[in-house]
């Protein structure tokens, strides 16, 4: 993660990076992805989305990625 709450970004903001070969073996994860989380809140103790157990809980802390950049794209 590249970016803080309250930082501007635009499109040539790096916001993150893609995991090495060897990082993503070791991740134990099976497939190559990009993994975007807009987060609405921060006070959730770095809560990630995929430990959410339902969408009404992943809708308190993130944004759905598609609506968010389809509503924000110029």
């Amino acid at each position: 993660m590249r970016v803080k709450p309250g930082d501007i970004v635009d499109e040539t903001t790096r916001i993150a990076r893609l995991f090495s070969k060897d990082e993503q073996r070791r991740s134990r994860f099976p497939a190559c992805h990009a993994h975007l989380e807009i987060r609405k809140r921060v006070d959730d103790g770095g809560k990630s989305s995929y430990t959410s157990k339902t969408m009404k809980e992943l809708g308190l802390y993130f944004h759905d990625p598609m609506r968010f950049l389809k509503s924000h794209m110029k």
